[in-house]
């Protein structure tokens, strides 16, 4: 996953492209696609929305604004949401448009359909997604990353309004305050931590960008997976991702590089699971390691009709630190109640 790197000043725009077309792409889902219990893996959709979806429209835009030779990478996630599963068979749409374009950066709003070819569609997901504009993102490689500068002075096409300033300035305020936090982790004894599941994984160059970049979604889908792992062995039923809390790229994962994932259980209600994701990346050459993800994802049980269920409890705190991470994750749990939201239409 790319991060944010340094900048430079691109040509002047001629005139500003219109963003406001719905780029869509779709595919058949299949088996492998799919859970144990044979609903589509989250992980799956994930990748599929950013990679695929999101990605797409903003190319699209970047090239309509005169940056034909620069990519995009993915940087942020503001909002993640999961309406409705999805089933081997459907056929999965995803509708991606440009809603915000800031001087470097473009968000991408995406939503996600099922449709059972049988004359149901329904939304499944939907999402607010942030990407860098990296000028020569085909030249960028581990061993020239200081070439990988950000695009500047993009076109502002005449789409912003006061809630998508709003979103932006959020955004950088998040990016910023997880930079904080992964600096704050690494000072932590990661090893004594209480994590249920773990899955470690080589990047290659199937999983990159057309560079060293390794793909947002494939960090995305490792990251459901060993969550998904974590929910499974503590409600001992099917679960499905609900949400994911909001999260920045802030630092470079690159092919070659040995890519752990590890999830802990921090909040349990009665319907629903929170679990925290910690992505770490290892040069297996130098031996360096550095942690580059860090995030919430929130997990529902289902019995075997695919209707909710009650999560089990989780064990007491036992230590200071313990009660003090267990009092944050209630109040995110509450956050995350107050601003419960329907799905859009």
């Amino acid at each position: 996953a790319a991060a944010r790197p340094a900048s430079i000043v691109g040509p002047p725009p001629s005139a500003p492209p219109s963003p406001r077309a719905v780029v869509t792409a779709a595919r058949i889902m299949l088996p492998d696609d799919t859970n144990p219990a044979g609903n589509v893996h989250g992980g799956s959709i994930l990748r599929f929305m950013t990679d695929n979806g999101g990605m797409l429209a903003a190319q699209r835009y970047l090239t309509s604004a005169g940056h034909g030779k620069a990519g995009v990478a993915l940087v942020g996630i503001s909002q993640m949401d999961f309406w409705a599963p999805m089933f081997v068979g459907d056929l999965a749409e995803v509708e991606a448009q440009v809603t915000y374009v800031g001087s470097s950066s473009i968000e991408v709003t995406v939503k996600v359909y099922a449709d059972n070819l049988q004359g149901r569609r329904r939304l499944t997901n939907e999402a607010r997604l942030w990407y860098a504009a990296v000028e020569d993102l085909k030249g960028v490689t581990r061993a020239n990353l200081s070439s990988a500068r950000l695009v500047q002075n993009l076109p502002q096409p005449p789409l912003a309004d006061e809630e998508a300033e709003h979103r932006y300035q959020e955004q950088k305020k998040i990016r910023a305050a997880s930079d904080a936090k992964l600096h704050a982790v690494e000072e932590l004894d990661l090893e004594a931590l209480n994590w249920t599941a773990e899955l470690s994984q080589v990047m290659l160059p199937s999983d990159c960008y057309t560079n060293a970049f390794v793909q947002g979604g494939i960090i995305l889908k490792l990251m459901d997976n060993a969550a998904g792992i974590c929910a499974y062995r503590h409600c001992r039923s099917n679960v499905v991702t609900a949400s994911l809390e909001s999260l920045s790229f802030n630092r470079s994962i690159f092919n070659g590089n040995l890519v752990t994932v590890r999830a802990r259980s921090t909040f349990a209600s009665t319907k629903s699971l929170e679990v925290e994701v910690l992505v770490q990346a290892e040069d297996l050459l130098s031996n360096k390691r550095w942690v580059a993800v860090h995030a919430f994802l929130v997990f529902v049980a289902l019995d075997d009709k695919l209707r909710p269920k009650s999560v089990p409890p989780l064990p007491e705190p036992s230590t200071e630190l313990e009660e003090r991470e267990r009092e944050a994750a209630r109040e995110r749990y509450l956050d995350r109640k107050a601003k419960l939201k329907k799905p859009s239409k």
